[in-house]
Order: structure tokens, then sequence, then C-alpha cells
């Protein structure tokens, strides 16, 4: 605890509690589990402080008659844990590039992600890889996406006439 000029109040002993401007915070001590601080000083451990949302956050220390906030406080998004893939028409050419996009990637606080996303064809346990090559050899084209804010595309291309399903998943685990 300070004092209005920033000295140590070695007198303040007293409840405090921690808020933030996160509604998806985890603070230990909050308002239902306050802590008391002997002397005007105590030590946290950091593990205590959890923000979720991206944004910029602040944490506020109260007790009744005091009252302190940080400053502003960048959270970024966790890694992409879901996001949806889509084309803009389900069925495409051999050999015709198209786009494969990824829509609303998220991390696991719900907040819009970046990261990649690996693109790759299941293969059904009756079938090999090599079953989704051209006549001549030549494999499908398939590029990775880069995804911004929880968005992104990349072209790919499959070569041969054949159903194929293809699948993401994020790299940056």
């Amino acid at each position: 605890a300070r004092d209005q000029y920033q000295n140590q109040k070695t007198d303040f002993s007293g409840t405090i509690y921690f808020k933030s401007t996160d509604p998806q915070d985890s603070l230990y001590y909050n308002i239902t589990r306050p802590t008391s601080l002997l002397n005007g000083t105590d030590t946290f451990d950091g593990s205590m402080f959890k923000l979720k949302t991206a944004g910029l956050q602040t944490i506020t220390v109260k007790s009744d008659s005091i009252s302190q906030t940080s400053s502003g406080i960048q959270v970024s998004a966790d890694v992409i844990a879901a996001f949806t893939l889509s084309v803009n028409t389900t069925t495409q050419k051999a050999g015709q590039a198209f786009d494969l996009f990824v829509k609303n990637a998220k991390d696991s606080f719900l907040n819009l992600a970046s990261g990649t996303v690996a693109v790759s064809i299941v293969v059904p346990d009756t079938e090999v890889l090599a079953d989704y090559n051209a006549p001549n050899g030549q494999p499908p084209i398939l590029t990775n996406i880069p995804v911004i804010n929880g968005a992104g595309s990349a072209s790919q291309t499959l070569v041969k006439a054949k159903s194929t399903k293809l699948r993401g998943t994020s790299t940056d685990n």
C-alpha cells in the first residue's frame, strides 16, 4: 500500500482484493476471496492473475479506503483452437486452383486468433495418399493457410477427378 506521494504505508493493515476490466479474468484474490496486508506489503505469485480476453486490460487493487489501477496490459490471443474451413463452391475441377478459406479461427478463450493452418487430404483406411495423384504421378498442391485475426485463405490444387476431403490443422499448438 502506498500513500498519495507513493511512499510505502507501513502502518496499513487491512483487507484488499483485485478486479480487472477483463470479463473472463481469473483473479485468485477477488471480491469474494480477499486477502490481508500486514504492514502495507505482500508478494503475489503471477499465476494468481490470469487475463484471457484479448485487448488492453487493467487490474485494480482495492481496499475500503484506497484503490490503485495498473497501466494498460496488452493481452494477446492464444493459439488457434478452433476454426471453420470453407470453399466458395463444393465442386472443383482437377488441375484448377481454388481458394480454401479459414474463418472464425479462435483461441480457447474465444478470441479471434492468428497462426497457420496446415492443409492435408483425409485418406480413408482403404487408400493411400498416392491415390490422389494425377495419372501422370503429379501430387496435389496443398498450401498452408496464414491466418490473421481469425481469417485467411490460400490456393489449393487437386489433380485427380476424385471425391476428396480436406482437413485443416493448426500448426501453432
